[in-house]
């Protein structure tokens, strides 16, 4: 295995278990605090970064700090997104996790020249020790803030349900035809999106600029990943159609800029696409749970969030072999690009028909238009709905 592709590897790690461990994180969330959760990432993330400073072995570092900052992240991640949707139900939660995810884009923004600079003065290693401390303190204060969501009025016979656990809701959710479609469109997005996290750095050195310069990239990106929460935080809610429609247009947006990442060679346009990738690579991950949890019900978020983030998570293991190898072959990333745009095209085609098949063959389960009209009515949307989906998932779990 080449050099490269080892390097991959270890991002691929990262971000892969960042998605597929959401089962697990979906199991502890039912059985400790999302405070508790978000502290023992913290914690895991910091020995994961002093650990890794001192390896020797590429090897041991796809544990060390694939594995282990894998498995943190993921617990951020999915308790954050949970939260955020017990607090904000149905199409509410799109401005805060839009506002949440400035949080990433700020850090993208300031510390990509810090640790550029941090790594000419100090090397890798120390570099990888100052980031565990500053992640243990800021991290640790940040958790603290974390309060237990509000939890809303059920019917007696729906908390009987929930007594018994969330496994027949998963069970009543995986056997509906639209949450594979999703899903294969989520494990999609997620193979052609590895590059965009693990590979754009070297992309801007393989298009003859320096290392320096593509730390300027990685900052562009950060500048895009910026204006695409502001304009999830100011503008999504004020759309006039469900979200679950926007991915579709993502999904072919991004393809076209895979296309166009091929012919670009100078630095201006290559900053220029790297603002584009940014915005467009936040903005799916702004939108990445809201559609789910309208396709399968306010109801189900936890289900649906863990589906979603779960099959992106899938995607990140392959796509990251892929670019990789499409490098070793041919020695540039053009024919890892057209083959990212294709699988983006695909992506976007069958996240399109899952509320289509929905529509057309499952009018009793399709929710995505009636929980938009719901929102004109603000006094009647917590309760109604929950209940109109509570009364889905009995019925789905005996099917």
């Amino acid at each position: 295995m080449s050099f490269l592709v080892f390097v991959g590897l270890i991002g691929s790690v990262y971000l892969s278990l960042g998605c597929c461990l959401s089962p697990l994180t979906s199991w502890l969330q039912r059985h400790y605090s999302h405070r508790t959760i978000s502290i023992l990432a913290i914690l895991i993330t910091t020995v994961s970064y002093v650990v890794s400073s001192f390896m020797q072995s590429l090897v041991i570092l796809v544990f060390t700090f694939g594995v282990l900052s894998g498995i943190a992240y993921n617990f951020v991640y999915t308790s954050l997104h949970h939260i955020l949707v017990c607090y904000f139900p149905s199409k509410r939660c799109r401005a805060p996790i839009a506002i949440a995810n400035v949080g990433p884009t700020i850090a993208m923004l300031c510390l990509s020249p810090i640790i550029e600079k941090l790594l000419s003065l100090y090397g890798w290693r120390w570099t990888l020790r100052i980031q565990g401390l500053v992640i243990c303190v800021f991290g640790l204060l940040a958790c603290t803030v974390f309060k237990k969501p509000p939890v809303w009025k059920k019917s007696e016979k729906q908390e009987e349900k929930k007594s018994h656990g969330h496994s027949g809701y998963l069970t009543a959710v995986l056997k509906l035809p639209e949450t594979w479609i999703f899903s294969l469109a989520t494990f999609l997005t997620g193979v052609a999106s590895t590059f965009l996290y693990v590979y754009i750095g070297s992309y801007i050195v393989s298009k003859g600029l320096t290392e320096e310069q593509s730390s300027i990239g990685m900052t562009a990106c950060g500048c895009g990943s910026l204006v695409a929460c502001f304009i999830g935080a100011v503008v999504i809610d004020r759309t006039s159609f469900p979200t679950i429609y926007l991915l579709p247009v993502l999904s072919v947006l991004t393809s076209l800029t895979f296309i166009i990442l091929i012919w670009v060679h100078t630095l201006v346009p290559v900053i220029t696409m790297c603002i584009v990738v940014g915005l467009l690579r936040t903005g799916y991950n702004i939108l990445i749970l809201p559609p789910a949890v309208e396709l399968l019900g306010t109801a189900r978020a936890l289900e649906a969030g863990t589906l979603s983030i779960s099959s992106l998570g899938a995607g990140y293991i392959v796509g990251s072999y892929i670019s990789g190898k499409m490098f070793d072959a041919f020695g540039s990333y053009d024919i890892a690009l057209y083959i990212c745009s294709g699988i983006y095209l695909a992506a976007a085609m069958l996240a399109l028909m899952a509320p289509i098949y929905q529509r057309i063959f499952a009018r009793d389960r399709y929710m995505v238009d009636r929980k938009f009209t719901d929102l004109q009515n603000t006094e009647n949307l917590q309760v109604p709905n929950v209940q109109y989906e509570y009364l889905l998932i009995e019925r789905e779990s005996v099917i």
